[in-house]
């Protein structure tokens, strides 16, 4: 069964044996967008992921202010922590001591925590894409909480990304010259007359 907690500026967390090696290969991962360029409130809000733990051995005790922690997932929400550790009121999941996961869960947990980004993983050829429909689906009272803006520009993402602002545009003529050629119609292909 899942128990619940917040982080308090005494809690003790560290990363799970079982998740080094997950978290090792994570802080290698090329980014798109460094964490010193990304906007800070959407930092702020993922440095406050629920951790998912485990206590550490002979610190089982609910009414001890000393309890360790030992998180492995999700690996990234580290990445966003401004100093190193979760911030204040961040949510602990942790099992109590009859559903304790195995190592082997934990590190395939932690796996697939660090593989989450690659996973889900933006196609750097489709950044103009990607900033016309975050602009056009996101509402402007999101994007003034986020961003403190109601419309996220192209000078924006590139000093995100690090990408050049011809790079978006060239993005957008490419798609515009797909969408505008006439579809291919193999049938007509087919048809015409092939004595000529």
């Amino acid at each position: 069964m899942s128990a619940i907690c917040t982080v308090s500026k005494n809690t003790d967390i560290q990363l799970h044996p079982a998740a080094r090696f997950a978290y090792e290969w994570s802080q290698l991962y090329p980014r798109l967008i460094s964490h010193g360029r990304a906007p800070n409130e959407p930092m702020t809000i993922l440095s406050r992921t629920a951790l998912h733990c485990v206590i550490q051995a002979g610190n089982e005790d609910s009414r001890s202010k000393s309890r360790t922690f030992l998180f492995y997932s999700p690996i990234w929400a580290a990445l966003c922590w401004p100093s190193g550790h979760p911030p204040v009121g961040s949510q602990l999941i942790y099992e109590t001591s009859n559903a304790v996961p195995t190592e082997k869960q934990i590190e395939i947990e932690a796996w697939c925590s660090a593989l989450q980004p690659l996973l889900l993983s933006v196609q750097t050829s489709q950044i103009a894409l990607l900033r016309d429909s975050l602009q056009s689906m996101m509402p402007q009272s999101v994007s003034k909480l986020l961003f403190d803006k109601s419309k996220i520009s192209d000078t924006d993402i590139c000093h995100w990304t690090g990408l050049a602002r011809g790079t978006l545009i060239q993005q957008r003529a490419r798609r515009a010259n797909t969408l505008n050629q006439e579809p291919f119609d193999p049938v007509s292909f087919l048809s015409a007359n092939w004595n000529l």
